[in-house]
């Protein structure tokens, strides 16, 4: 069964759906069964060593995979203009600039992206706004519930715009966001500006 699955999924780039006759259903079970935990070592392996991948292995080898390419198209861009420079227009490289700005920030400051990223992006191509130093000044922001938060922007003088309406979670996320970029300084573009969608902290 397990060895038709892996030759199914080497020709087509997927494993048998459940629907797809005897195979399919027997791998659906063997999924399921890696999933809950339920499944011997030697099978869980077997099935691994034919290619299979959980959603989260998928996803997370997809986003190194990306990473991976928008840093070799940084390269190019820094030998053409120097270390520590990236596009934040767009003109040069808009798939680099809204990768950086609309991606990689915002992962930043969340707290999202591994240090080992930042530290490669910060040492290596000289992105001093991804410093790993700060990874946890940042992590002690994003546990601070809203009083804080409008305590920090009004002490700091967080500069803020009314031109958002969002409410609860994601008005607060996108405040937390807009301190921690004052607080660094972050040059971002105007692209993450209205990935954030700056808001005013009267109506919190």
């Amino acid at each position: 069964m397990l060895d038709y699955c892996a030759l199914y999924q080497k020709k087509t780039g997927n494993f048998p759906y459940q629907e797809q006759g005897p195979w399919g259903a027997w791998f659906h079970e063997q999924r399921q069964a890696l999933k809950e935990g339920n499944l011997s070592e030697d099978k869980a392996n077997a099935i691994k060593a034919a290619g299979y991948k959980s959603q989260e292995e998928y996803f997370s080898q997809k986003k190194d995979e990306t990473l991976k390419k928008q840093l070799e198209s940084l390269s190019k861009y820094q030998a053409k203009n120097g270390r520590g420079k990236y596009p934040t227009d767009g003109k040069a490289n808009r798939t680099l600039a809204v990768y950086i700005n609309s991606t990689l920030i915002p992962r930043y400051l969340q707290g999202n992206l591994p240090e080992e990223d930042c530290r490669k992006l910060y040492e290596d191509y000289g992105l001093e706004m991804f410093n790993p130093n700060k990874l946890e000044q940042i992590e002690e922001v994003n546990k601070l519930g809203s009083g804080e938060i409008k305590k920090l922007c009004k002490k700091n003088k967080v500069p803020l715009t009314n031109s958002a309406k969002s409410r609860g979670h994601a008005k607060l996320e996108i405040l937390r966001n807009r301190l921690l970029q004052h607080m660094f300084r972050l040059e971002v573009s105007a692209v993450l500006q209205v990935h954030l969608n700056m808001i005013s902290s009267p109506d919190i």
